[in-house]
């Protein structure tokens, strides 16, 4: 969010970021999150899932772990 501030230091790039967005997602925009990856230099890797709407089931979310680097150093 824009505007908001914080009492501590924000630092980008420290991890291997991933970025998991429904192409079916009406309430949040998918470009408000590449727009904000994009305006603040952040590195990730965005994924794009057709069949993903905003809520989405558990059968989702373990696919969505499967397909990240969450488990792999």
């Amino acid at each position: 969010y824009e505007g908001k501030n914080f009492d501590f230091p924000m630092e980008f790039n420290k991890c291997n970021l991933e970025v998991f967005l429904g192409a079916r997602d009406f309430q949040i925009p998918n470009h408000y999150t590449t727009e904000y990856l994009e305006r603040n230099d952040i590195k990730a890797r965005v994924q794009v899932l057709e069949d993903m709407y905003h809520v989405f089931d558990f059968e989702q979310f373990i696919r969505i772990i499967k397909m990240s680097n969450f488990f792999q150093i």
